[in-house]
C-alpha cells in the first residue's frame, strides 16, 4: 500500500517541480535561441535573439531577496548608453514575469539610476565606461550582461560570443559571486566557458 504524502510535501515536491520546468524551458528557449542567431544577423534582428537571451538569464538567475522589498517589485533590465535592441527589449518582456514578479526595462543614458537595476547590458559601443560601471556597481547584486571581447576581463558576468554561426555565451562566476548572484546549473551547462571564481 502506498503511503500518503503529507500534503505539505506534496507543496514542496509541487513547487520544486515548478521550478525545474521553468529551468528546462529556460533550456530549451536558449538553446533554440543559439541556434536561431544565424538566421537573426542575416535578417539583421541579433538583438531580438539577444533580448531573448536576457529573460532566459534573468529566469536562471537568484538575487538576494531584499532585491525585492514587495511581492509585485518588478525585474528591471537595464540598458545603458544608446540602446542597441531599438525596442526588441521590450517587446520580447513585455507582460512576461520572473518568479512572480514584472518584469521592467529602464534605458539610461547616464549612470544614475544603475542601482536600481536587476540586469544591466552594455553594448559594444558603450566599453568606454567599463571602468566606471564596475565602480559603481562594486557589491551590488546587478548581473552585467556584454558583448565585448574584453567584457569578462573586465569584471563583466555574462558575455555573448559568436561560435560557428551560432550565439554563445560565457560566464563569468567571479564577479558574480562577489555580488552575491546565483546561477543556476541550467544556465551553467549551456554556457560555452565558465570562468571559475578564485
Amino acid at each position: 500500500m502506498t503511503k500518503p504524502v503529507p500534503s505539505g510535501h506534496r507543496w514542496l515536491h509541487y513547487r520544486s517541480f515548478r521550478t525545474w520546468k521553468r529551468s528546462m524551458m529556460a533550456a530549451i528557449l536558449l538553446l533554440n535561441a543559439g541556434q536561431w542567431a544565424h538566421a537573426a544577423s542575416e535578417t539583421n534582428n541579433e538583438y531580438a535573439v539577444k533580448a531573448a537571451f536576457l529573460f532566459h538569464f534573468a529566469q536562471l538567475t537568484t538575487w538576494p531577496a531584499q532585491m525585492f522589498p514587495h511581492p509585485d517589485s518588478p525585474v528591471v533590465f537595464c540598458t545603458i548608453g544608446r540602446d542597441p535592441f531599438d525596442g526588441s527589449l521590450d517587446n520580447a518582456v513585455a507582460g512576461k514575469k520572473i518568479q512572480g514578479h514584472p518584469v521592467k526595462v529602464l534605458h539610461l543614458k547616464q549612470m544614475a539610476g544603475l542601482q536600481g537595476c536587476h540586469l544591466l547590458f552594455t553594448g559594444e559601443q558603450e566599453m568606454s565606461r567599463m571602468s566606471a560601471l564596475n565602480t559603481a556597481l562594486r557589491g551590488l547584486p546587478v548581473l552585467t550582461v556584454g558583448e565585448s571581447e574584453s567584457f569578462l576581463k573586465q569584471g563583466g558576468m555574462i558575455d555573448f560570443r559568436s561560435e560557428k554561426d551560432r550565439l554563445r555565451f560565457d560566464v563569468n562566476l567571479g564577479p558574480a559571486q562577489s555580488s552575491s548572484l546565483g546561477f543556476s546549473s541550467t544556465l551553467l551547462s549551456l554556457a560555452r566557458t565558465v570562468i571559475q571564481a578564485h
